[in-house]
């Protein structure tokens, strides 16, 4: 038997080999939209709020994550073992045992309340700054009145 006469015969002819390659999409009539799935998207204030009382993190717990949170960047903490201690520390108080996921929680809750202070401080110094400007626009006419 030749084997060419063997890919050409009706082996290959048969409704198996009629299907043909499927496309570079997955075989469907439709892309899938640019979307590969390794993008990362930034969690917004609501779907952290909405995934705390998805995944059960009650208010007494969150509100004792706001308290230590506030008073972390009040003191601009920035030892990860001290945040840590301090949050535990308030969590035994209440008698509340400890959740990897209040950790995640506290770390939301500093990086929100130091996005808020870096955006104060930003606008004071901007405030600062336009009226030092009227301030000299104002000398800077009056001595051209003079």
């Amino acid at each position: 038997m030749n084997i060419n006469n063997f890919f050409d015969g009706p082996f290959f002819d048969g409704p198996f080999f009629d299907a043909g390659i499927p496309d570079i999409t997955g075989g469907g009539s439709h892309p899938s939209q640019g979307y590969s799935g390794h993008e990362v998207q930034r969690r917004t204030r609501e779907d952290v709020e909405r995934d705390r009382e998805r995944f059960g993190i009650e208010g007494r717990v969150q509100k004792i994550i706001q308290d230590v949170a506030a008073q972390q960047v009040a003191r601009l903490e920035t030892d990860a073992q001290k945040q840590y201690d301090e949050l535990i520390r308030e969590l035994e108080l209440q008698r509340i045992e400890f959740e990897a996921r209040y950790l995640e929680a506290l770390s939301t809750e500093r990086e929100k309340l130091l996005d808020a202070e870096i955006a104060m401080r930003i606008m004071t110094r901007l405030k600062q700054d336009q009226q030092e400007r009227d301030i000299l626009m104002l000398l800077v006419v009056a001595a051209a009145a003079s």
